[in-house]
């Protein structure tokens, strides 16, 4: 038996990859539903056609430009995004994981996790069982890694966000605040998903941010934390393994991490299936990347990231801004780094 703690995209993910391999596997959510409260912009790179085509629904727009704005300086990119219902998105991971045989009980929490001989021990509000893996799926706040002591998050953005009334031009906005990022992210020309994510007080900021905005009608408030990715820390202690938010696998230039919770399940379950080998693959696989995406965020908020974006708004800089992806940060940087020198004195 393979429990899995968490029915959002890493946990459902997950499953369904050792399922139709298979294994038997059940997978406890706390919720009453898959993919609710939301608590995402849903904003995610062409990247997670590696993983999964998402069926009509679920993607609900498409972007072709990002501006980005920092200070009096702006930075516009041809980039295409994706933008998804994560309700339907977690719900169509989840029909994927059904499928191939794994099980689901909704409404189940998770009170404790111990070992015991060759097993694991899962104490629910509905009662007891026996497991020979977990894996933890369950967020940044994870209940398995403290019960378990494995990984724990020490630092997170706070996020408030509202769906709301407001006319756009298709376009992604990324402002730096002070002490983390705001965003407008479009639904259609007429509705927008408009937030931030800060260290500090995240109603406040949100206040200062949309001061300005004509927002017309707010549908939708929701907020929650994200990660702050640390490379230190055990993701797996024997035969149980974090993925995903309960990680920390997640970028903390935007926030984002769909991909990346995608890619540590995969990894989670190669390492089931074929070995113990999870420690070398999450950190060659996600940690580089993950680490760029921490310096770049240093970087934007240095004092000096106003001639940052001045090199970057270069037309060969802005070439390989346009066409790498974010979720391939590594790529990006190597081929920044020979079309404009003059970055490497940010890195020092």
């Amino acid at each position: 038996m393979i429990t899995i703690v968490g029915a959002g995209p890493a946990g459902s993910y997950a499953a369904y990859l050792l399922a139709k391999k298979g294994k038997n596997v059940r997978v406890l959510e706390e919720h009453k539903t898959i993919g609710e409260p939301v608590q995402c912009t849903g904003i995610v790179t062409k990247d997670i056609l590696r993983y999964l085509n998402p069926w009509k629904g679920v993607i609900i727009n498409k972007t072709q430009k990002v501006l980005f704005v920092a200070g009096r300086k702006r930075l516009i990119l041809s980039n295409e995004n994706l933008i998804i219902n994560r309700t339907a998105f977690d719900k169509q991971i989840a029909t994927m994981a059904k499928r191939a045989g794994a099980t689901y009980s909704l409404s189940t929490k998770v009170k404790e996790i111990f070992k015991e001989n060759q097993n694991f021990t899962v104490i629910t509000n509905k009662g007891l069982s026996k497991s020979k893996w977990i894996i933890g799926a369950d967020g940044p706040l994870s209940l398995t890694a403290r019960q378990l002591d494995l990984y724990k998050n020490q630092q997170f953005f706070k996020t408030k966000q509202v769906l709301a009334d407001f006319k756009n031009d298709n376009v992604i906005e990324f402002h730096l605040l002070k002490k983390g990022f705001a965003w407008i992210v479009p639904e259609s020309k007429s509705n927008a998903r408009i937030g931030v994510a800060t260290m500090s007080f995240p109603s406040v900021e949100f206040n200062d941010f949309t001061n300005n905005l004509k927002i017309e009608k707010v549908h939708m408030t929701n907020g929650g934390l994200i990660p702050i990715f640390h490379p230190a820390g055990f993701r797996q202690k024997g035969l149980a393994f974090l993925i995903g938010d309960a990680g920390g696998f997640v970028k903390q230039t935007t926030g984002g991490g769909i991909v990346q919770a995608l890619e540590s399940a995969r990894i989670a379950s190669q390492s089931i299936l074929h070995g113990p080998r999870y420690f070398l693959l999450w950190n060659l696989l996600l940690t580089p990347g993950l680490l760029l995406h921490k310096l770049v965020y240093k970087i934007m908020h240095s004092k000096n990231n106003e001639e940052l974006l001045k090199l970057l708004n270069q037309k060969r800089v802005k070439k390989i801004l346009s066409n790498v992806s974010r979720d391939n940060l590594v790529v990006m940087a190597i081929q920044l780094a020979f079309a404009e020198p003059r970055l490497f004195k940010f890195l020092i």
